[in-house]
């Protein structure tokens, strides 16, 4: 069964490509608008089986003596409302850089991993040592199963991320409801054409629909899922 906005892009209709935290599939899916319950439920399902595994093994292989910090709890005094409130903004940091990164496609897409991993670093150090840093439902659901150890608050390692998530998908339709990637591009498509132009050519550049232009020469296509195009001409 799938749920799709009718202002939604003409794409897959789940995010396809790796993940394996609930938290990005989930917060994709609300960017989207479009939503697979069937492949959801499918996705949320290996995704803690995945967890459960991983967390298995490593406890299998490492020595009892060495187990500490098995699991999600909080610590150093920490309250339930921060922990929550820890969770959540974090993830949703984590969320919103991990697509700011990886839609918007520019000559820099190839080098995404790098701010997401340094992202996913800089909360796990901050948030260690007060709830031992999930941001990830899957991971604090599969270590607490794998230990038979569930805490009071284990709940907040749930809805913190996933609100988190949330909120991320939110502000990136919120930016991309002013068309700053559009207006991004557009400066870029000026420059490129101004470089490449004769000295005393008066370079502009329209944003038209992709219909309208389809017959433009030397359209570029820029955002295809808004269906618009960048064309340069010379006054």
């Amino acid at each position: 069964m799938c749920l799709r906005s009718e202002n939604s892009s003409a794409r897959p209709c789940f995010f396809t490509s790796p993940s394996e935290e609930p938290t990005l599939s989930h917060e994709v899916q609300v960017k989207e608008r479009n939503v697979c319950i069937g492949k959801a439920v499918m996705y949320f399902v290996c995704q803690l089986l995945g967890a459960c595994l991983g967390v298995a093994m490593a406890r299998g292989t490492t020595p009892h003596s060495e187990q500490i910090g098995q699991i999600n709890y909080l610590h150093n005094g920490e309250s339930i409302a921060r922990g929550f409130f820890l969770e959540f903004w974090l993830t949703s940091i984590l969320c919103f850089v991990y697509l700011m990164t990886t839609e918007e496609r520019n000559k820099s897409s190839f080098m995404a991993p790098l701010p997401i991993g340094f992202t996913l670093f800089s909360c796990h150090l901050f948030a260690t040592r007060y709830t031992n840093s999930s941001i990830n439902p899957a991971r604090a659901f599969a270590t607490s199963l794998v230990s038979r150890r569930f805490t009071d608050e284990h709940w907040i390692y749930w809805f913190g991320p996933f609100g988190g998530g949330i909120v991320a998908a939110a502000l990136y339709i919120f930016f991309c409801y002013f068309d700053f990637d559009i207006v991004t591009a557009a400066n870029k498509a000026q420059l490129r054409a101004e470089a490449a132009a004769a000295p005393g050519d008066i370079v502009k550049v329209d944003v038209v629909s992709a219909s309208a232009a389809s017959s433009s020469i030397g359209g570029l296509a820029i955002n295809p899922s808004a269906e618009t195009l960048i064309t340069t001409r010379v006054a």
